[in-house]
């Protein structure tokens, strides 16, 4: 049941960082209550798991829009 719902939080954090970046909105903060899914996409590390090419991509959507942060709330 965790994992399924690890799975849909990934899901929505990138479908929410897309469309913040392609509506190009400034000063957005996504906030969430799925701490892993926060500190996978903070992390420095690699995510080598089922679902980190999602958490790579957030990742990069963040990098190239410093206007947008992501934090748990």
């Amino acid at each position: 049941m965790e994992r399924a719902l690890y799975a849909r939080s990934r899901r929505r954090s990138l479908s929410a960082l897309n469309n913040a970046a392609d509506m190009e909105l400034n000063d957005i903060v996504f906030e969430t209550n799925g701490k892993l899914v926060v500190h996978k996409i903070k992390s420095s590390n690699a995510d080598l798991s089922e679902g980190g090419c999602l958490v790579n991509e957030c990742r990069k959507i963040l990098a190239q829009n410093s206007s947008l942060c992501y934090r748990i709330c």
